[in-house]
C-alpha cells in the first residue's frame, strides 16, 4: 500500500492541474484580502443601516397612528417605532465607540424583535425582520461580547479577524471546488487502463491510495490559507483570538475564532473525504469528467436554490455540504424550519463515507489490476 501511495504522490507531483490550483487558491487569498480592505465589508454601521431602512418599510405597512397613545401602546406599529429608535442610537453608539451605550441599545433592539416576533401582525412584516434565529444569535453575540470585554469595531484584516472572515464564507464554496478539482480523479486510469494493469496491486487499494494522494494535496491547499494570511500580522496585527463567534448546536453557542477555525477545519475534512468518495464513484459509474461535475453540483444547489427540499428531506447529506449556513442556525430561518445541526451533519455524512468506502471496497477489489 505504501510503495503504492508513493508512486501516486510521484504521479501527481507533474500534474500541473495540482500547480494551477495552488496558484488559484493564493490569488484568491490576495484578492479577497482587497475586497475585505473595503470600509463597507463587514461594517456593523451598514447592517445597522440596511436594517433602520427595512424597519422603516415594515413601518409602511400600518396605518399611521399616534404611538404614544395609551391604547396605541402596545400595538406593532408602536414596537416598530422605538425598534428605530433604538436602532438609530445603535449608530450613534457605533459612531462614537460608546460601548455601554452599544450594549444597551443592542439588548433593547433584541427585546423589541422579540416582541414584535409575538405580536398578531408579525406575520405583515416577517420578510422585513431579521429571522428568529439570527436574534437568538446576536443575543448570544452582544452578551459574549459584553462578558469577554470586546469592542464590536475591529480591523478586518487583523489576522484572526481575517480568517474569520475567510472561514466564514467558505462553506458555499469548499464543495464545488472541491468537485472541480476531483471530478476527473479517475479519468485518466480508464484511459491508460493497460499502463495500469501492471500494477501489482489491487484496484480497490489503488484507487484508496490515489484519494489518500488528493486528500494531501487538498490540506496543502488549506495550509496556504493560514501562510498566505501570515503577513498580516505584521501590517495590521494578529487581532483579538477571543473575539465570539456564534455557532447554533441546539442553542446559540459564543465559540472563540480559533475553536471556530478548527471545527470548520473539521467539517472541511469530512466534506473533502466525502466528495473524494463520491467523485470515485461517479467515475466509476460514469466514466466522464463533465458527468461526474454536473451531478455534483446539481445535487448541491438544488437545497441552496429550492430551501424547501430541506424540510422533506432534512437528512439529505448535500444539505450539510454548506456547512456555514448549517453553523449558523440557517435551516431555522427557511418558510417551513428545520431544526438540525452541524452534529447531525457529521453523523449523516461518516455514515455515507462508511457506505462509499464499503462500495470501492467490495465492488472495486477486482484483484490485481492486471485482471481488472
Amino acid at each position: 500500500m505504501w510503495k503504492t501511495l508513493k508512486s501516486c504522490l510521484i504521479i501527481e507531483r507533474s500534474n500541473k492541474g495540482n500547480l494551477y490550483s495552488l496558484v488559484f487558491v493564493a490569488l484568491f487569498i490576495i484578492v479577497f484580502m482587497f475586497i475585505v480592505s473595503d470600509d463597507n465589508f463587514g461594517n456593523p454601521l451598514v447592517d445597522t443601516t440596511t436594517e433602520y431602512q427595512s424597519i422603516s418599510t415594515a413601518m409602511s405597512k400600518f396605518q399611521i397612528v399616534d404611538a404614544n397613545a395609551p391604547e396605541n401602546s402596545d400595538t406593532t406599529y408602536s414596537k416598530l417605532i422605538q425598534l428605530r429608535q433604538m436602532i438609530s442610537l445603535k449608530s450613534a453608539g457605533l459612531k462614537m465607540d460608546k460601548e455601554e451605550m452599544l450594549y444597551k441599545a443592542s439588548n433593547r433592539i433584541i427585546n423589541l424583535r422579540d416582541a414584535v416576533y409575538k405580536s398578531e401582525e408579525y406575520n405583515l412584516v416577517k420578510d422585513l425582520v431579521p429571522p428568529k434565529i439570527h436574534n437568538e444569535n446576536e443575543r448570544a453575540f452582544v452578551n459574549a461580547l459584553w462578558e469577554r470585554e470586546i469592542t464590536l469595531n475591529q480591523d478586518s484584516l487583523q489576522y484572526w479577524q481575517f480568517l474569520l472572515i475567510v472561514f466564514s464564507v467558505i462553506g458555499i464554496a469548499w464543495f464545488p471546488f472541491l468537485s472541480l478539482y476531483t471530478s476527473g480523479i479517475m479519468i485518466e486510469d480508464f484511459q491508460h487502463s493497460t499502463i495500469l494493469k501492471g500494477y501489482p496491486v489491487r484496484f480497490d487499494q489503488y484507487v484508496i491510495a490515489k484519494g489518500i494522494t488528493k486528500l494531501f494535496l487538498i490540506l496543502s491547499f488549506i495550509a496556504l490559507i493560514f501562510i498566505i494570511s501570515l503577513p498580516l500580522i505584521q501590517v495590521k496585527g494578529i487581532g483579538v483570538a477571543n473575539y465570539p463567534v456564534i455557532v447554533y448546536s441546539d442553542s446559540p453557542v459564543a465559540y472563540t475564532i480559533p475553536q471556530y477555525i478548527l471545527l470548520c477545519l473539521t467539517i472541511m475534512f469530512v466534506i473533502t473525504i466525502f466528495t473524494l468518495l463520491l467523485s470515485i464513484i461517479f467515475n466509476m459509474i460514469f466514466k466522464n469528467l463533465y458527468i461526474t461535475l454536473f451531478i455534483q453540483l446539481i445535487l448541491y444547489f438544488l437545497p441552496i436554490l429550492f430551501p424547501s427540499l430541506i424540510s422533506v428531506l432534512p437528512y439529505n447529506p448535500f444539505n450539510f455540504l454548506n456547512f456555514n449556513m448549517i453553523l449558523e442556525g440557517g435551516t431555522l430561518a427557511i418558510s417551513n424550519p428545520v431544526d438540525v445541526t452541524f452534529f447531525d451533519g457529521f453523523i449523516i455524512l461518516s455514515i455515507c463515507i462508511l457506505i462509499m468506502l464499503i462500495i470501492v471496497q467490495r465492488f472495486l477489489s477486482t484483484g490485481k489490476l492486471k485482471r481488472a
